[in-house]
């Protein structure tokens, strides 16, 4: 991990949202990696491996539902937080039941990565 100490994951499919966004947040500092399929997490994110995970909703094959449970399950990350576009579906709802925040994913990826930013920056032990 870095000095900030954090490291951070995203399951998204969108290939140019993930690019974009590892070149954002390395660029910021800090260690980022992408996964493009749930299925792809799940089999490589090891328990406490990352501080916070951003996920996808929308996901092919498994839903970004079932890999929010499934990460949570697992303790995978301090912080697991669901985006998406589609801020008022039924997924959405129930992910928020789940995840302590909630990003919504805007076509205008920069304003979403800010919101991610200041999750993670805002993120620590007086913040739980």
């Amino acid at each position: 991990m870095t000095d900030q100490g954090k490291k951070i994951a995203l399951i998204d499919d969108d290939d140019d949202f993930n690019v974009a966004a590892k070149r954002f947040f390395s660029t910021n500092g800090y260690p980022f990696d992408t996964f493009s399929t749930g299925e792809e997490a799940l089999q490589a994110i090891a328990p406490d491996g990352y501080t916070h995970i951003f996920v996808d909703l929308k996901l092919p094959g498994i839903s970004g539902l079932a890999v929010i449970k499934e990460l949570v399950r697992t303790e995978a990350a301090e912080t697991i937080v669901p985006i998406s576009g589609y801020a008022q579906s039924n997924e959405a709802l129930l992910a928020k039941k789940l995840c302590r925040v909630f990003v919504p994913k805007s076509d205008a990826f920069y304003a979403t990565f800010i919101d991610m930013k200041t999750i993670i920056d805002a993120d620590g032990p007086d913040w739980k």
